[in-house]
């Protein structure tokens, strides 16, 4: 039987601030905003919130009533067109883990939802004092994440190498690179109003939805090898590295140049059989340094 892993985050983006929303406790800070939580990020895994809380999951109802659980930590205001108006961007994680005995690996697959806060005119809503500011942090957001889908759009349509795309301009974007334009499918629910004052927001809306579409990733399996193992074969490129370095500096002292892997430097003939064996060798541990990179890449994680 295959061990499967099922794991659960939940974070809201406020003002450009990562809060938990199963571990409501840094919220309570009197009138000041908390700092939040940091975004940190990493070559296998890219960006994520440090210190994020993960629940283990065995059932639908335990992951129910997590999700209930932080629905109820979110940022809520009201105004003029909505009584329970989000102030806040929310993602929830699914994190599937699944043991590969064969390859001795772990196989992780996510799944991310994202519940957006909704672009609003300040003419409209009424909002003013920090609703309004409120409402600046999330357009804000809200634009930055139109430009990364463009430019992710216009590279798909052209089967070509995607421009720079700015996910970095926010923290929602940030957090979404991989569910966007990495190794993922990204599917998009526009809602819009079917009132006749609303039609510049619906077409906006679905001008905004047709540009997801347009974007094509190539999904790919990624096995995540055992960290011991990874471990050792880093340990050991480290190792073959420095032989390496020591063995050039060799040469480069019997002789004053460089050994560029091609030849044997001009030495005197008392010198050449010792720099042959040298050679011989740069050579052998180089092999070697390739053969454990290759190693390294086959676990799903390179140095």
């Amino acid at each position: 039987t295959e061990a499967v892993v099922v794991k659960l985050s939940f974070c809201q983006i406020f003002q450009e601030r990562v809060y938990d929303l199963l571990n409501p406790t840094h919220l309570d800070a009197g009138s000041a905003l908390p700092p939040g939580l940091k975004l940190r990020r990493t070559i296998d895994d890219g960006f994520y919130v440090e210190n994020l809380f993960q629940f283990e999951v065995a059932t639908k109802s335990e992951a129910m009533d997590l999700v209930i659980q932080g629905m109820q930590n979110k940022v809520m205001a009201s105004h003029k067109l909505n009584q329970q108006s989000s102030r806040s961007h929310c993602v929830l994680t699914l994190t599937v883990e699944k043991a590969v005995k064969d390859a001795k690996a772990v196989q992780t697959s996510r799944l991310c939802l994202v519940d957006l806060a909704g672009c609003e005119r300040t003419a409209m809503t009424g909002a003013d004092g920090a609703n309004q500011k409120e409402a600046i942090k999330i357009n804000s957001s809200l634009f930055v994440l139109r430009k990364v889908i463009s430019a992710l759009a216009e590279g798909s349509q052209r089967g070509s190498t995607r421009s720079f795309v700015p996910y970095r301009e926010s923290k929602l974007t940030s957090l979404l690179k991989h569910s966007l334009g990495g190794s993922s499918y990204t599917v998009m629910v526009a809602c819009m109003s079917p009132l006749d004052c609303y039609v510049e927001d619906t077409i906006s809306t679905l001008a905004y939805a047709v540009q997801a579409r347009a974007i094509r990733n190539m999904p790919t399996k990624e096995l995540r090898g055992d960290a011991s193992a990874l471990t050792k074969l880093r340990q050991e490129v480290t190792e073959v590295r420095a032989r390496l370095a020591r063995a050039e500096s060799y040469i480069k002292a019997l002789t004053g140049e460089e050994w560029t892997g091609e030849a044997v430097p001009s030495a005197r003939p008392a010198e050449a059989a010792r720099l042959e064996m040298m050679k011989e060798r740069c050579r052998s541990l180089t092999e070697e340094n390739e053969e454990l990179r290759t190693k390294l890449e086959s676990c799903g994680s390179a140095p």
